[in-house]
Order: structure tokens, then sequence, then C-alpha cells
């Protein structure tokens, strides 16, 4: 239970303040809003979508063309039907407008900069800002609420991270410390094998984690070294999958061995966690 005070007074606190997000008070909004009634989400939606049309034509150089062009002010947008008034962004305009989509001086210096899978075609540059980010974490926590365990509880992931691989001492031990402080123990699956497996296992039940979470064959392939040498212990109360396809036999296998219901997620580098 120690480790559970720390992550929840000092290490999610803390990444709030280092990275100046909003995450905790995102989080509380969210658990309020989403037992509003349909009518009170449509007017939150639309004061919303007013707001941001309203900023968009005063700072940011292509929706100020764009509005002025097709006559738009935030003062049509009477429902949220009128948003079909607003023109369709596409990859191909924002490869073209590129910087003319970001707003007029504005603060770059906490915006994280990530990229499209590129599935479709060629990749883009996602810019998201400390809001984005806030309720992006948010909206992830909210979700392992959902799943019966609080944000802070004992995790234990089983993850592929460059940082692990290639990065230098000073980044792996911040790495490895932001973990030790948000209460999760991590295990890099880039370079994860049978040799390592007995210790990982140790270790896990030495932690007795409340969600065991991580790409779907990294986890099978735990599972399966588990079953192969008969060792339990491992009783965690929710299995978290993402990232590969859980197709059903393996969430059969998943759930037998380790005794848990399984909850599948799954991202983009878009709009992270969906």
């Amino acid at each position: 239970m120690i480790r559970n005070s720390i992550a929840k007074y000092i290490g999610y606190p803390l990444q709030d303040l280092i990275k100046k997000t909003n995450i905790l008070n995102t989080l509380a909004l969210l658990r309020k809003s989403q037992y509003w009634s349909e009518d009170r989400i449509n007017e939150y939606q639309l004061k919303k979508l007013k707001k941001i049309i309203n900023y968009a034509k005063h700072n940011v150089p292509y929706y100020e063309n764009l509005f002025k062009k097709n006559k738009l002010d935030s003062s049509d947008i009477k429902s949220l039907d009128d948003i079909d008034k607003v023109p369709i962004l596409t990859k191909e305009i924002v490869r073209k407008e590129n910087h003319n989509l970001v707003a007029r001086n504005f603060n770059m210096k906490y915006v994280s900069i990530g990229k499209t899978g590129g599935t479709t075609g060629a990749p883009i540059f996602v810019y998201k800002d400390i809001q984005d980010r806030s309720f992006t974490w948010a909206s992830y926590y909210r979700w392992v609420e959902w799943m019966g365990i609080n944000y802070y509880d004992k995790f234990t992931t089983l993850w592929g991270s460059d940082v692990v691989l290639s990065d230098s001492l000073l980044k792996r031990f911040k790495f490895q410390f932001v973990h030790y402080i948000q209460n999760d123990i991590y295990f890099n699956s880039f370079k994860l094998n049978q040799s390592l497996y007995p210790n990982i296992y140790k270790k896990i039940v030495r932690y007795n984690p409340y969600l065991l979470k991580g790409y779907v064959s990294a986890l099978i392939d735990f599972a399966k070294f588990l079953e192969k040498n008969n060792l339990e212990g491992i009783r965690p109360k929710v299995i978290s999958t993402t990232s590969e396809s859980l197709d059903l036999n393996s969430r059969k296998y998943l759930k037998k061995i380790f005794k848990a219901p399984i909850y599948d997620q799954y991202g983009s580098g878009e709009i992270s966690g969906i």
C-alpha cells in the first residue's frame, strides 16, 4: 500500500507539475461528465465547438483564410449539425499548410510531436498540446477505473520501448524512476526471452500487481512459459491487452492462465488511446 500512496500523492501529481498538464483535474471532470444527460453533453459539445471555431478564426492562419472565404463565423454555429459547415481537413491539406495550422504565437514548449502510422499513405506529424494530453491520459485513467481498479494501483507492463534500448544511462534511469513512483514495474518486451522469464516471474509474484498489461504476443509467450513450468502465483485482478489483435482463442487462453477478466485497448498515433 505504500507504493500506492506514493503513486497517488507524489507520482501522478508530480507528472502534472513537471509536464504542466492538468490530468488529475481533467479526470475529476470526466468522472462527473460520464453521468451527464444527453442534453447536457450536447450543450457542452456545442459550447466547445463555438469556442474552438472562434479561436481558430482569430488565431490560426489556415482557418482565418478558410472562414473568410466561406463567410463562416462562430455565430453561424447554432447546433452540432452545423459542424458540416466547416470544410473537412484532409491529410493533403495538413501536409500543404503545415505551420499555418498552428495558432499564431502559440507556446510550443510543452507541445509533443507524434506522427500517424502511415498505413494509409505517407505519415503526417501531429502536434499534441497540454490540454490534448491531459484529456488523453485522464480518459485512460478513467478507463482503468472502469476495469474496477485505480490508476495508481500496482501495474506490471510487458511493453517495448526504444528508450530502454538506445538512450543514455540517465534517460534510462529517469524512465525507470517514473515507472517506480507511478507504481508500475516494467519489462521491455523487445528483449524478453525464455532465460529471463524465471526472474521476471519471481519479481511479478513478489510485486503482486492489480493489472498486468502489454502486447498480446508478449502476454501469450509469458503465459506459455508459466503453463509449461506449472507456475502459479500471478493472479492480477485484470489483464489489459493492446497494440495487437486479440483473437478469441488468445482471450480464452490468457483468461485460463491468469484467471482474470481481459480488457482490450486500441490506440493510434493520432489520438492515442481509444
